[in-house]
């Protein structure tokens, strides 16, 4: 297994291509869950971190990071337990308790 610089940087290319490969469709098909991409962020991260230097993770992983922080910032995600977004006010609404039963002490 060639452990030289070309090698290295031959993998790092190929993760941030594979991140890139995951930011752009995920923006163009409107994916509304963020989990779904972070989660696919997490197995490049893995797979670059089990196939190559600890240098090469690293920079993965801050640009997977980066692309995340892209992702969610550029994307309207839904709040489905009152069915309104989070940009509606600019701030985060927390959902009402009516559906919890309060037990007064006797």
């Amino acid at each position: 297994m060639p452990t030289g610089r070309r090698s290295d940087l031959t993998r790092f290319f190929l993760a941030l291509a594979a991140i890139a490969g995951i930011t752009l469709p995920s923006g163009w098909l409107r994916i509304q869950n963020a989990t779904t991409v972070a989660l696919t962020f997490l197995v490049v991260v893995l797979f670059t971190a089990a196939a190559s230097r600890l240098w090469v993770a690293v920079a993965t992983s801050v640009a997977a990071m980066l692309c995340i922080n892209f992702q969610i910032g550029q994307s309207e995600i839904e709040d489905h337990d009152i069915g309104r977004s989070r940009r509606d006010d600019g701030e985060r609404v927390l959902p009402r308790a009516s559906h919890i039963d309060v037990v007064s002490p006797r």
